[in-house]
């Protein structure tokens, strides 16, 4: 073992943070985004301590994947608590807006998102039902007092 890694694991606290196992709070500085980051001296860059600890205990991380925390906490270094996904999964299994509206099952006005009521427009998914229903307001809106 490394004396990087094994300083590492000598700071670790383990913590319950509602995860089947517990997480490990290393106690390195957090970034800006809750993720803890480590010096590797000599090398003056600093590496994440979640990435550093995969990679030392458990295998390389595949190209074009990212480690998405299993546990929820940035601040987690357990290797066992990240799986190595595309950005794409890492995102909507998270808790950001994307995820959330992928979840969608019906529009805002109760309309269910299925492949026919569905298309796709410059600002992503859109429902069908309120597109022709806003068509036809406006038809009417604009007809005005013609009948």
């Amino acid at each position: 073992m490394n004396h990087h890694l094994e300083r590492l694991l000598s700071r670790v606290t383990k913590v319950q943070a509602g995860y089947d196992t517990e997480c490990w709070d290393p106690g390195y500085a957090r970034n800006n985004h809750g993720y803890c980051q480590i010096r590797c001296r000599p090398n003056p860059v600093s590496k994440m301590a979640h990435r550093f600890a995969y990679e030392q205990m458990v295998a390389p991380i595949p190209s074009g994947l990212v480690l998405d925390h299993l546990c929820c906490n940035r601040w987690c270094c357990n290797p066992w608590h990240v799986e190595p996904v595309t950005q794409a999964v890492n995102v909507f299994r998270g808790e950001s807006w994307a995820s959330k509206h992928r979840a969608q099952t019906h529009c805002k006005h109760g309309h269910e998102f299925t492949p026919e009521n569905t298309y796709i427009g410059k600002l992503g998914r859109a429902c069908r039902t309120c597109g022709r229903i806003r068509a036809k307001k406006k038809y009417y809106a604009n007809k005005g007092g013609d009948q």
